[in-house]
């Protein structure tokens, strides 16, 4: 998600087609200096996107986002 002009959008569509119970996994790389390959509006919109996950979705494994190397992969599941 770091990669992509806007995540949030990503995610949002992602959302929209998943059924209710189906399965999200993502790893949403948290880098504390900026890498070239990372993109600033993925930088901006990355709390949002936790925010949306959090609203309509449950997380089922995975460390938080917040850690230093951004928590590995996650796997939620849609309300």
């Amino acid at each position: 998600l770091e990669h992509v002009p806007s995540p949030l959008a990503v995610v949002e569509a992602i959302l929209g087609a998943l059924h209710s119970g189906g399965t999200l996994y993502e790893d949403f790389h948290r880098h504390d200096t900026p890498s070239p390959a990372d993109l600033a509006s993925a930088r901006t919109e990355r709390s949002a996107i936790y925010e949306l996950l959090m609203q309509r979705c449950v997380l089922l494994g995975g460390r938080h986002w917040d850690e230093l190397d951004g928590g590995g992969t996650r796997r939620w599941r849609k309300r």
